[in-house]
Parts: C-alpha cells; structure tokens; sequence
C-alpha cells in the first residue's frame, strides 16, 4: 500500500493478428513472450520470443512451435512456464488448451 504501482505500455511488433499468449519473467528485466493467433484464424504459427526491457525492448524471435497433435485435436498454446535458464538456454514447459491435461510439452529452448 505504500508504494506506487507504475505500468509501462510496451508494443511489440508480432506481426499482423498475433497476439501475446503468455508472458514469462526469465530473468530481471528479460521476458519470454508465447505468442499466436489473435483469434481462431489459421496460419499464424505459435512462437516463442525473448523481450530484453533492459536493452530498450530488444524483440527477438527464438523458434517456432511445430503443431501439436493429439489423435483428432490440434493444442492450442496457452501457458508458458519457465523450469530453469541459463545465460544459453531455458526448459519451458507450454500448455496446450484442446488437449486432454493440458498437454504439457517440455522444450529446451536457445536464447540466442
């Protein structure tokens, strides 16, 4: 209650009718962005990026999600969690909304 919450509006440019899934806090001042279709449109892949706030909000892509596919339904990535990172690379664990438990799918992830 003492202090003074500040938001900072931030635009990333994803491209046209990506929207942000998920935001994950890799580090002080660096986030890992899932992002994917704005809508339910098709074409637009899953990605993840990294945002460095600190180096006047650096976007990088790091990859794409191949799809993932589970007998007749395709996930649909929603939720980000980072496991471990270092200076080279992240675990990451993404949830897939359409399939059964989430889906959970671990990836080793290159930061660079």
């Amino acid at each position: 209650p003492s202090e003074q919450l500040k938001a900072t509006v931030i635009r990333l440019e994803l491209g046209e009718r990506v929207g942000i899934r998920d935001l994950a806090l890799l580090r002080p001042g660096v986030l890992l962005v899932l992002s994917g279709p704005a809508q339910e449109q098709t074409g637009v892949p899953y990605a993840l990026h990294l945002l460095d706030i600190a180096a006047g909000d650096k976007l990088t892509t790091l990859g794409t999600l191949q799809p993932v596919v589970e007998g007749d339904r395709k996930g649909k990535a929603e939720a980000l969690l980072v496991l471990a990172a270092d200076a080279d690379h992240a675990r990451v664990v993404i949830l897939f909304d359409s399939l059964a438990n989430g889906g959970a799918r671990e990836y080793s992830v290159p930061l660079q």
